[in-house]
């Protein structure tokens, strides 16, 4: 016996309603699995933007501290550089004064018997018999005075005979004067062989060059005291 109509149309419903009951479930899960994906994704996306935020923190981190360093460095070095260029100006000045004093020897009465001994002194240098001497202009009067006595004192130290002449062809700078800034000598010679090639510098600012060299330790510690980072003193 068939179905009547009433009962096909009740079993198409039901085959309806489970077929919307059925998609509706498919659905639900596609969109819970959906929900799931996107969240872990989001996720994954939040947590990739948090390192990259990190590694550019530190990065940048890293590129202050750097420059913070580097001014630092260059803050300690302009100090140091400071400090040294202060540290010259003093020594510096040691030796301007030490020029100074130079200046005023001679003016002195004891000049003409410098003069003589350090004739006597680039005489023993060369230890040739026959030499010739440069002075400042204003200093041939006294330096014509002490060539014989130099001579003799050579002889007397050295055993050797010798003559020495006066070289008025050059002379050697003038002194230091207010105002000039010109080349300048504090006084004494330069003495010479007989040929002009070897010579001996015996003046003043040649002496205060050779001791300002090898007292300048002395200078400093004086001055600054002591090194601490210094191992050898001499």
């Amino acid at each position: 016996m068939g179905m009547s109509q009433e009962q096909v149309s009740k079993q198409i419903d039901n085959m309806v309603n489970f077929i919307i009951r059925e998609g509706k479930e498919k659905s639900d899960e596609i969109r819970v699995k959906a929900d799931e994906e996107f969240n872990i994704e989001k996720l994954r996306l939040i947590e990739s933007e948090k390192a990259k935020l990190r590694t550019e923190y530190e990065r940048k981190e890293k590129q202050a501290e750097i420059k913070k360093r580097i001014q630092q460095s260059n803050q300690v070095a302009a100090s140091r550089l400071k400090l040294l260029q202060a540290r010259d100006t003093a020594v510096l000045d040691i030796r301007s004064a030490a020029q100074a004093e130079l200046a005023k020897i001679s003016g002195g009465g004891t000049y003409k018997q410098l003069v003589q001994d350090l004739l006597t002194q680039g005489f023993m240098t060369l230890k040739e018999t026959e030499m010739k001497v440069r002075c400042r202009k204003e200093d041939e009067a006294v330096v014509k005075g002490a060539i014989d006595g130099a001579i003799a004192a050579y002889k007397s130290k050295c055993g050797i005979s010798a003559k020495a002449s006066l070289d008025t062809s050059t002379s050697l700078p003038p002194a230091p004067k207010a105002g000039y800034e010109g080349e300048t000598c504090a006084g004494g010679v330069v003495v010479f062989d007989a040929s002009g090639r070897i010579s001996v510098a015996n003046t003043l600012d040649s002496r205060l060059a050779i001791v300002y060299q090898q007292k300048l330790p002395d200078i400093r510690k004086t001055l600054f005291g002591a090194s601490k980072t210094r191992v050898h003193t001499q």
